[in-house]
């Protein structure tokens, strides 16, 4: 969100640049990286995610995707293009085989509540809210009762 630009932009980048320094690290930065660029063309265009955007992705035909695919800026998919570049050049520069279990913890204690792992949370958290209310409400049709 642009609340909080700078202070995310300097976190992510002290997290890749601790991340680089061990394999573990690197990987995981990558996994936080990988699910950004997914999410970022949707997010750019309708903001984070939230329990409407995972009903929508659980209930979707393939048409509807086209048709919201469609609806996104061309712009907001280089984006996408951009990270998974720099996650090739961030995944061929890594310190291969380092052990530095100081930035193995300082990457660990910074990733707490830095977005990438807050958008996880919110995705698991919310698909899991989502589909348990999905199946309460399969169980009450089932029952007759309006």
């Amino acid at each position: 969100t642009e609340k909080n630009t700078t202070g995310n932009v300097l976190l992510l980048f002290f997290l890749l640049l601790l991340a680089h320094r061990n394999t573990l690290t690197s990987i995981t930065a990558l996994l936080f990286l990988f699910c950004g660029a997914l999410y970022a063309p949707a997010g750019m265009t309708y903001g984070k995610i939230n329990n409407s955007v995972i009903v929508a992705w659980l209930q979707t035909t393939a048409d509807e995707a086209a048709e919201f695919t469609g609806m996104i800026p061309v712009y907001h998919f280089l984006v996408s293009v951009t990270v998974l570049v720099f996650m090739v050049i961030f995944w061929q520069t890594h310190h291969r085989g380092h052990r530095n279990w100081l930035a193995l913890l300082l990457f660990v204690l910074c990733s707490v509540n830095s977005w990438p792992l807050r958008m996880v949370k919110a995705t698991v958290v919310g698909t899991t809210d989502t589909l348990r209310e999905m199946q309460h409400y399969k169980q009450l049709s089932q029952h007759g009762a309006d």
